[in-house]
């Protein structure tokens, strides 16, 4: 659908929905705006390849120039022990050329979004979320919805020389660690068996992890699976930078089968020439019992240094923004910056 005029603009905009060959404009501004490269393969696994849905996609147009873009993708999210499909919200950008066109609610990003909320988002799904900066959030809780429910916490932990994880403790629980390029079906099961002890949080079956993190393009994430006895028992999701593992997903049974497997992953990192010195991840502060395992393996939190805050927008009452963040459970890979 298109539409034009009706906003008082300076000029004529025409806002609509994705169409086959807006992907070039769509990269180029991309780049032009966030200073990264992103490949079409990139974006074609983003915004087409996704098992959940394809092409969540609002662009704006003045005198047939890409002036502004909001797009989701869908994921399975599981809360108040039911679960639907959502959007994860990224790469809102406008461009630089445009920004002067209308203010606040008329302008270009304010006019986009309203686009993607009435034809992506009313009566299809409960929410959206997404992770704004500081500098945005003002803007976007007036004049784009956006409801804060979590502040971004960093958290650290300098490794030093790796103990070797306890041989007692594996030979007692059956613990083995390995490094897998796909999750295996069984994931999904163990998503399962722990989910309640988590609460809110994005579904982490197979299907999900699989695209999330083997299929993406331009990445080269490591990723780990726990077994005890046999049976799935957790999995960590890093990437390497230099001397440094960031830390993007994790799923644990309990504590004990998380402290093991991290100290396993580390060691064995540095066994194969890959010293650690520092793990960062993103963390809330839920559930408790994991917050403990962190603090107990000597990681530290602060806000995240660009003030980052997870963001919600509701289309009904399927949730309560003061109430959601008390029992969510997120990581770096959550949002689109891992």
């Amino acid at each position: 659908m298109v539409e034009k005029g009706g906003w008082h603009l300076d000029v004529p905009m025409t806002v609509r929905s994705y169409e086959p060959g807006d992907e070039g404009p769509i990269l180029r501004l991309f780049q032009e705006v966030f200073r990264v490269h992103r490949s079409l393969e990139h974006w074609r696994w983003k915004f087409q390849e996704n098992p959940w849905g394809r092409e969540r996609i609002s662009t704006s147009w003045i005198d047939g120039e890409l002036a502004g873009h909001y797009a989701g993708y869908p994921v399975p999210f599981l809360f108040d022990g039911r679960e639907e499909v959502v959007y994860q919200v990224g790469d809102t950008m406008t461009n630089p050329r445009f920004r002067h066109v209308g203010r606040r609610r008329t302008s270009v990003l304010a006019r986009t979004a309203d686009h993607f909320y009435r034809h992506f988002c009313q009566g299809q799904i409960p929410f959206f979320y997404g992770f704004n900066t500081g500098k945005i959030h003002k803007y976007g809780r007036i004049f784009l919805r956006y409801e804060p429910v979590a502040t971004v916490m960093s958290w650290h932990a300098e490794v030093g020389d790796p103990l070797p994880p306890s041989r007692l403790t594996a030979w007692l629980k059956g613990y083995r660690i390995e490094r897998v390029s796909r999750f295996p079906e069984e994931i999904d099961q163990f998503f399962q068996r722990v989910a309640h002890r988590y609460g809110n949080l994005v579904a982490r079956r197979a299907c999900y992890l699989n695209w999330r993190y083997c299929d993406c393009p331009d990445q080269d994430y490591l990723s780990f699976l726990l077994r005890a006895r046999g049976r799935c028992a957790g999995f960590w999701v890093f990437k390497r930078q230099g001397d440094s593992l960031l830390l993007g997903d994790a799923l644990f049974e309990g504590p004990e089968a998380a402290c093991w497997s991290l100290r396993a992953v580390v060691h064995g990192l540095a066994m194969g020439g890959e010293h650690v010195r520092s793990i960062v991840g993103w963390f809330g502060e839920r559930p408790s019992w994991w917050v403990d395992f962190l603090r107990s393996f000597g990681f530290t939190a602060e806000p995240e240094e660009n003030g980052l805050k997870m963001v919600v927008i509701r289309f009904g009452e399927a949730i309560d923004p003061n109430t959601f963040g008390d029992s969510l459970y997120y990581t770096w890979g959550d949002s689109d910056l891992f």
